[in-house]
């Protein structure tokens, strides 16, 4: 650890607090339709002009957008990321992010009571239909690229039916449907969840609508009333705690078919549970988020498989270092 190092720890909020506010108030999207002066942009956008310069400026630093003769413009990247209906957007994870700001700010206490009281998945799912949308916007893009690659892990050819647990827009199921025998899915995910997903796919691609079957319930508690081929159980395990894990497991192999297989894909740490460094902060923020939840091993995740009875496992990692792994 050096100085520099230790200064970008300290100081680490700043920068999600500049992303966050131009997000927040339109900058991006205003700033795809062409270069703008701050005068302009300020107008366009209701704001305090000198606010808006001095925001501007650290965007620049901070290379999301552009400054040349007086005018800024989007960089490639927020072009790409930033921008509502852009290429591959990001907005969606940049929102739910933004609604994560009280929770992390809670985390002292947390650490005293073992509780949280702002988390996402104690409070704001519950109370802000706002947050829920963000949230359900951030699965929906953070499964566009990696549902594809996980649709080429395995062979899925012989597989007839799909269920995606927790799917919301069911990503993952469409995407591995394609190299499958199927040509619809099933999603399993919560009332309020689906409705969200719902308004997702209209905007994106309505035609969607027509390959998905939307089961509404609680998954610990929802029968979905016949069996599938492939179940599959993405980016989940990490809100729960082991006895919920366990549980989940021994549910999902019991809607399988003789010849099913259930499909875990999430992020891990290694057996000191510090690396990758990423995952050991995710795990904090399930901290401040969820009641039981945190980032598994590999070791601890295939324990609790096991345990649900399930025997043979293939495993694989994605390009972003996340495990996959295929159990029967």
């Amino acid at each position: 650890m050096d100085r520099e190092k230790f200064n970008t720890i300290l100081r680490g909020y700043w920068e999600s607090q500049i992303l966050f506010a131009a997000t927040s108030a339109g900058i991006f999207d205003f700033l795809n339709k062409k270069a703008c002066t701050v005068e302009k942009i300020a107008e366009g956008l209701r704001l305090d002009q000198r606010s808006t310069e001095i925001l501007l400026n650290a965007l620049t630093g901070l290379e999301l957008i552009k400054k040349y003769r007086g005018t800024y413009q989007n960089s490639p990247f927020a072009r790409n990321h930033l921008v509502e209906g852009s290429g591959e957007p990001l907005t969606g994870f940049v929102l739910h992010n933004m609604g994560l700001w009280n929770a992390w700010g809670n985390l002292t206490s947390v650490m005293k009571t073992g509780r949280p009281s702002e988390g996402f998945a104690v409070k704001n799912y519950l109370t802000d239909k706002r947050s829920l949308y963000n949230f359900a916007l951030a699965m929906h893009q953070g499964g566009i690229a990696s549902s594809k690659e996980i649709s080429l892990l395995f062979d899925y050819s012989s597989v007839c039916s799909i269920l995606d647990v927790g799917g919301c827009t069911g990503r993952y199921a469409l995407s591995i449907m394609e190299s499958s025998s199927s040509d619809s899915v099933h999603v399993l995910d919560l009332p309020e969840m689906v409705r969200e997903a719902k308004k997702i796919i209209r905007k994106t691609n309505r035609e969607e609508l027509k390959k998905i079957h939307f089961i509404e319930g609680d998954f610990f508690k929802v029968d979905p009333g016949m069996e599938f081929d492939l179940v599959i159980l993405s980016n989940i395990i990490h809100s729960l705690g082991e006895k919920d894990c366990l549980m989940l497991f021994s549910r999902l192999r019991s809607w399988l078919t003789k010849n099913g297989r259930l499909l875990v894909h999430d992020m891990t740490v290694d057996r000191s549970g510090t690396k990758p460094v990423h995952a050991a902060l995710f795990s904090v923020n399930m901290l401040v988020n969820t009641l039981k939840g945190k980032v598994y091993s590999e070791e601890e995740m295939l324990k609790l498989i096991r345990a649900a009875g399930m025997k043979r496992i293939d495993k694989k990692r994605t390009d972003a270092g996340k495990l996959v792994a295929l159990c029967s």
